[in-house]
């Protein structure tokens, strides 16, 4: 983990980049809007569910970590990708990367947390222990206030030379 809690361990272009066995972890907690789909959206694209299966057959866990407070969307698409999940997280605070952690009967430190965001994915990865990877967002549109983290987050990283792969 970098001194600098907005700084992610690896960036890579998409989710379905990351390789778990070169990640060297047994977890994946990941974000869900504009990390795996599309803000607001309900449909795992067939790239992101196949990856998620491999994940999954190589021995790695999967729970989506987010902050969403629409439960039913969350639990329908974790359904549909054969992972868990947790919802209202209150990222970036610890709790519901440990919760996630938990559910996967892994150490935070052997856990890899996943997320578009420095602000909320990056930050409480960071702050839990996890090794933490940035992914591009796969969206423009995004929540409100994400948009006031972004302006923030492009600073951080011009700032910092973080590019995304």
């Amino acid at each position: 983990m970098s001194g600098n809690v907005y700084i992610p361990d690896v960036v890579a272009a998409k989710v379905t980049d990351i390789d778990p066995a070169e990640l060297g972890v047994k977890g994946i907690l990941i974000d869900l809007d504009n990390t795996l789909l599309p803000w607001k959206d309900s449909v795992v694209s067939e790239e992101v569910r196949q990856w998620a299966a491999k994940v999954r057959a190589g021995g790695v866990g999967i729970c989506i970590v987010s902050n969403t407070h629409n439960p039913r969307r969350l639990r329908k698409i974790a359904a549909d990708m054969g992972v868990e999940s947790i919802y209202s997280a209150w990222k970036p605070l610890r709790g519901g990367f440990k919760r996630g952690a938990d559910i996967l009967g892994c150490k935070l430190e052997e856990c890899a947390a996943v997320g578009d965001q420095l602000m909320t994915d990056i930050k409480g990865g960071n702050r839990a222990g996890c090794l933490t990877v940035l992914v591009r967002p796969v969206d423009k549109k995004e929540f409100w206030g994400t948009k006031i983290s972004r302006f923030f987050e492009r600073r951080i990283m011009k700032k910092s030379g973080l590019e995304y792969k």
